[in-house]
């Protein structure tokens, strides 16, 4: 990693919380700016046309946050190189999803339903539109139903939200198991408390929600 980049990583400056925008960071962005953009400014510039992609996807939010803010022209190459990236690695994805689709279709049976579970939780809001993820959609929710998978359960709770009473199956299978699985009931209070009331008893446990398969 380039010193200057290890230098960014490590800066501090007065007080500063969560959001970049506020009153109190402000002073912190300018701080930044001042000892790295101004003093080290061109140095970086270079150093961003030949970041290399992982050192830039490893920084800190906020570190992007703040080279995009004051290296706009230099960071464009770079955010396309990125783009690119994403959009190769989703259309890898996409084929093994393909290759999933086929082996249900030859026999359900052999299916692996985390790996069902699995692209259905990664996918979910990249691939709007695609036929493919519809399809294994369909999928989950047939092997969610089969099985009675309580994680394939709670990850088509997330990626469904309320189009989830459409699923009325699936719905009453969820609805089942809020009394014992706080995750899946957190879900369906989270997405459908104004219009299901019986999935307001929901008291959060302080336990971040962690995919099965991870």
């Amino acid at each position: 990693m380039h010193p200057l980049i290890k230098k960014l990583e490590k800066f501090k400056a007065g007080l500063r919380c969560t959001n970049l925008e506020c009153s109190t960071c402000g002073e912190f962005i300018y701080a930044v700016r001042d000892d790295l953009m101004v003093n080290s400014g061109d140095e970086i510039k270079r150093y961003l046309l030949e970041m290399p992609l992982n050192e830039f996807e490893n920084l800190d939010d906020d570190w992007k946050y703040l080279l995009r803010k004051f290296c706009p022209d230099e960071m464009s190459p770079l955010l396309l190189r990125l783009s690119n990236k994403k959009h190769d690695r989703l259309m890898i994805e996409l084929n093994k999803v393909e290759h999933l689709l086929k082996q249900a279709e030859i026999n359900i049976d052999t299916v692996d339903i985390r790996e069902v579970d699995k692209f259905l939780f990664q996918l979910k809001g990249s691939t709007y539109g695609d036929k493919r993820y519809r399809k294994l959609l369909d999928l989950g929710i047939k092997m969610a139903i089969k099985n009675n998978d309580n994680s394939l359960i709670e990850t088509l709770a997330i990626v469904l939200g309320e189009e989830i009473l459409n699923q009325k199956q699936l719905f009453n299978l969820a609805m089942n198991k809020i009394k014992v699985h706080k995750n899946i009931h957190r879900i369906l209070y989270n997405n459908l408390r104004q219009t299901v009331p019986e999935v307001r008893g929901y008291v959060g446990d302080g336990i971040s929600f962690r995919p099965y398969w991870r």
